[in-house]
């Protein structure tokens, strides 16, 4: 799996990106930026067409050593008319607590993860355009890895270019001086990246991360720590299940929702529960397969799902392929049984829709089995990043356990990362120590419960990243 979609894999294919001055953009957090903006880079994605990269605090990156945010929005590109701003804690260091206030600068991957969407102002859909396209699992995952290849072998180097020339051997200050490898100027450090991504954009990142967090930097980088909030680690349940009965608080809102409000609940700003889940699936996932692959539900980085992959998403028929009428035609049948046939193609028959209904009920997840797996594989050279997730409960006025959903798959990550930290990368330590284990697991992997206020939140943030950058 991981040798199929390591990022360094597609370094081949982002030879080729543009750069496109966008002063006619909406300059956000302009007053944070001494150049006067964000700077936004097209990036090519192999045949699938082109993305997205802005740029901000571009001048920041003079600095080997200044970390680098990358950040991943709650949805995909689609959306981005409506997107939250970049919080503001990305950028500079909220923490009331910190003595010195420190200015990051940031590139935000617009990766594509949606249904065909007309933009505003478009009278109609152009589905002959890649952008406006149906973009499900794994374009999303593409995207990102095709973004941060050009980030790291591309873009990153050029702030660097001419600072690190030890390939040469070191010149003497005479020519009577011996060549002495003291003289060796000093290696350029690894510059440090932290991942942050919620929702959507926090499934990509938890992957990201995973996949590229190593104990040796590789290509001038290291990944210092990962930021998630309210992301989604496992989709495999909703793609294997019916969707709940919805509470009489949710046929109201699905009722009186408007397109705007359909919007903004994808994008995260309402919270997500269950039933959200459910109704985003098939927008997301072209079939129930692909919510099965590690990358879209990372959670199968440590365990298997212990489930069943439906053909179809249950609750819903199976598409059934159309005859070809040049095979009805070369067949000796008669008006009325070749429609008969066809409407027998074409409608499934009671029998089969019981069967069917009978097999959906066979993959309800009711007592999944899960087995542990092992991650990092072995002489890999991964290991597990320092990691945040936040969770903010979801506002709502009736006691449903189903609201607690993305607290619950946090909490099921951050147990399976600790639990490989103690049993993989400690116990392969000679004298290491059980409880010392468990304590240093739990540091590197936390937890924290956030009220939706980006000041509580941006105090989280930094506190955590000053140790860490």
């Amino acid at each position: 799996m991981l040798s199929r979609r390591v990022p360094r894999a597609l370094s081949g294919l982002l030879s080729c990106s543009r750069f496109i001055s966008r002063n006619w953009r909406r300059r956000l957090f302009s007053s944070s930026s001494r150049d006067g903006g964000i700077k936004t880079w097209e990036v090519r994605c192999g045949s699938a067409g082109w993305i997205t990269v802005d740029i901000y605090n571009a001048h920041l990156l003079i600095a080997p050593t200044n970390p680098l945010i990358l950040y991943l929005p709650p949805t995909g590109a689609h959306l981005r008319h409506i997107h939250p701003e970049v919080p503001p804690f990305l950028l500079s260091n909220p923490n009331i607590l910190s003595t010195q206030k420190h200015q990051y600068p940031l590139a935000r991957i617009n990766y594509r993860w949606n249904i065909p969407h007309p933009v505003p102002g478009s009278p109609h859909l152009l589905s002959t355009s890649p952008k406006f396209a149906n973009h499900a699992f794994p374009t999303p995952l593409h995207d990102t890895l095709h973004a941060y290849t050009w980030l790291t072998t591309s873009f990153l180097p050029t702030f660097t270019a001419g600072r690190d020339d030890s390939s040469s051997p070191p010149r003497s200050p005479s020519p009577y001086a011996a060549v002495s490898s003291y003289t060796a100027p000093p290696r350029t450090p690894p510059r440090p990246l932290i991942i942050y991504g919620s929702f959507l954009g926090g499934t990509l990142a938890t992957s990201l991360a995973l996949t590229e967090s190593h104990t040796r930097p590789q290509g001038g980088v290291s990944i210092h720590g990962v930021i998630i909030h309210n992301g989604i680690f496992d989709w495999t349940v909703a793609a294997t299940s019916k969707p709940p009965t919805p509470t009489p608080s949710h046929l109201s809102n699905q009722a009186s929702s408007t397109r705007e409000q359909q919007e903004l609940l994808e994008t995260g700003a309402q919270g997500w529960d269950f039933h959200t889940l459910h109704r985003l699936k098939e927008k997301l996932f072209s079939n129930p397969s692909s919510a099965f692959d590690a990358f879209a539900s990372p959670i199968l980085f440590f365990r298997s799902s212990g489930l069943a992959i439906p053909s179809h998403f249950p609750g819903t028929e199976p598409v059934a392929p159309p005859i070809d009428d040049a095979i009805l035609g070369g067949l000796s049948l008669s008006d009325e049984e070749l429609a008969a046939l066809r409407e027998r193609h074409g409608a499934p028959s009671p029998s089969s829709s019981s069967s069917s209904s009978e097999e959906e009920e066979a993959l309800l997840p009711s007592t999944p089995r899960k087995s542990p797996l092992k991650f990092p594989p072995t002489d890999s050279n991964l290991r597990i990043p320092n990691s945040l997730f936040l969770t903010s409960p979801t506002p709502s006025t009736e006691e449903e356990p189903t609201t607690l959903e993305m607290q619950r798959q946090a909490h099921e990550l951050a147990t399976a990362m600790r639990r490989s930290i103690v049993m993989h990368e400690f116990r392969a330590r000679k004298g290491g120590r059980e409880i010392e284990a468990h304590a240093r697991s739990e540091e590197r992997v936390r937890v924290c419960e956030v009220r939706e206020t980006e000041m509580e939140i941006g105090n989280v943030v930094g506190e955590w990243m000053e140790g860490r950058v």
